[in-house]
């Protein structure tokens, strides 16, 4: 609570102490009173506020993480046999799927490979922004439930789905 509500809630009960009219004192000290829960209540929103941003930070990345790797291309690919033995390791999908079009080679299909993930790929201001802003208001409303999880990760999801 800041000092100067601090100051108006003991000011309006040190004030209705003084005053002689009974219905006035009641009054100031309902009002002093109704002060001091509101600034309460402001008190735990903000908290509540700043754990649903820290939440938010951190689902961001996980969002920029698993944008990245929709967008990631595989480092090799592998001819795998029908019976799913490794038959060639190629660096390029052309000369995999040359191997797998032999007419001796019936069955044979391409793997592909990914050794690294891929460096994220940066959401565009405007994206992130609206996400921010939707993850937000979720965990306004689900905050205590057990929806909450579920909700952000659906919407999570579906940004990662997105065509830009």
């Amino acid at each position: 609570m800041t000092n100067k509500t601090k100051e108006l809630v003991a000011a309006g009960h040190a004030l209705a102490k003084e005053l002689h009219c009974a219905e006035s004192a009641a009054l100031v000290r309902e009002l002093a009173t109704q002060l001091d829960l509101q600034r309460a209540r402001a008190d735990t929103l903000a908290a509540d506020n700043e754990n649903a941003m820290v939440v938010l930070k951190k689902a961001n990345q996980t969002v920029l993480r698993a944008k990245a790797w929709l967008d990631a291309t595989p480092d090799y690919y592998v001819v795998v046999t029908s019976a799913g033995v490794w038959q060639s390791f190629c660096k390029t999908r052309s000369e995999a799927e040359f191997i797998v079009a032999k007419p001796f080679n019936p069955g044979y299909s391409v793997l592909e490979i990914y050794t690294t993930p891929p460096a994220p790929r940066a959401m565009k201001d405007h994206q992130i922004r609206e996400l921010v802003n939707e993850l937000r208001d979720i965990a306004v409303e689900y905050h205590g439930t057990q929806q909450l999880r579920e909700r952000i990760a659906s919407t999570v999801r579906a940004a990662m789905q997105e065509e830009e």
